[in-house]
């Protein structure tokens, strides 16, 4: 399911999208493939071994000849929110980026482990990271929010960063600008 949600992220922006192989979901972003593997971590430590299958499928696809840029989409709903209860905030799609950074924070080790462990040719270029869930203000009906989260693996000064950012730029809720943390 979570390769359909992504499929129709992607095509609602603007990028081709396809389900056939060699990736969950194949793209095309200014003529180049956008191959992405999707996955959904129930835990943390599952995050660092499906981190770690989605650098070892796109390695295999460039065995295979497939070359472009590649993506591993997270599914972090459950990673956020393991109890599916109603997030309240005053503004309820920051608390859910305050999530996903924290997840990210937190999986640092789990990221560069998965990194390390690659093969050099897997190319991974775009962490895609997602969290829907139920939230609201406390003063109004809650409501279904989404957020997606674009983390580049690549140089912010290369021509794959600058193409993905183009692309991305025209994403729903997508906030313009890069966040260089050290």
């Amino acid at each position: 399911m979570f390769e359909l949600v992504t499929g129709a992220q992607l095509q609602r922006i603007g990028v081709p999208s396809s389900f056939e192989s060699p990736s969950d979901v194949t793209n095309q972003i200014a003529g180049t493939p956008l191959l992405v593997e999707c996955k959904r971590p129930t835990s943390l430590s599952a995050m660092a071994k499906r981190l770690q299958e989605g650098y070892r499928q796109l390695s295999e696809h460039r065995r295979a000849g497939h070359g472009g840029f590649g993506a591993i989409a997270i599914e972090a709903s459950l990673l956020v929110n393991p109890e599916f209860g109603v997030l309240v905030d005053a503004d309820p799609t920051s608390m859910l980026y305050r999530h996903l950074q924290r997840i990210l924070g937190e999986a640092k080790d789990q990221l560069g482990r998965a990194a390390r462990n690659s093969r050099p040719d897997a190319h991974v270029h775009l962490l895609m990271l997602r969290v829907k869930c139920i939230a609201g203000d406390g003063e109004h009906a809650p409501n279904i929010t989404q957020v997606w989260h674009l983390e580049p693996l690549t140089p912010l000064d290369s021509p794959e960063f600058v193409a993905l950012y183009q692309a991305m730029l025209r994403m729903p809720g997508f906030t313009p600008g890069v966040h260089v943390s050290r």
